[in-house]
């Protein structure tokens, strides 16, 4: 969309102000990557919730702590979650995959990854389980 635009106004002000119109056409098409954080004083308490509030190219700082029995699609391309102040622990059930007798609902993983270019740091998963005991 702003290329469209950028070049139906850069056809009429190029020879105006060209340096002021490339200024203005470059600040206004600009996407902003934005640092969304997860934990106990955080805007986000849960790292579901997130995933669903972030866009293409946003970071998701999760402050190191366990965070109990969160399963997920990560659908967006370009996000990087990332562990801060040591690992955020996703834990399923009981944390132990040989002892637990909760299964993930989604019969897959704690997380699932079907967007492109998704980047995770810092960050460990226990207990993951599913019914047809496939080493989730």
């Amino acid at each position: 969309m702003c290329d469209a635009i950028g070049r139906g106004l850069l056809l009429s002000r190029v020879l105006v102000r060209p340096a002021a119109f490339v200024a203005f056409w470059v600040a206004s098409c600009m996407v902003s990557a934005a640092t969304l954080q997860v934990g106990t004083n955080k805007p986000f308490q849960t790292i579901a919730a997130a995933v669903s509030a972030a866009q293409a190219g946003d970071t998701i700082e999760i402050d190191a702590a366990i965070y109990p029995n969160e399963i997920m699609t990560i659908s967006k391309n370009n996000l990087t979650l990332r562990g801060v102040g040591g690992r955020a622990h996703l834990k399923w059930g009981t944390g132990n995959y040989l002892t637990n007798t909760a299964t993930i609902g989604n019969g897959k993983a704690i997380f699932v990854i079907s967007g492109n270019n998704v980047m995770i740091e810092n960050i460990e998963f226990s207990g993951a389980k599913v019914v047809d005991e496939n080493g989730a």
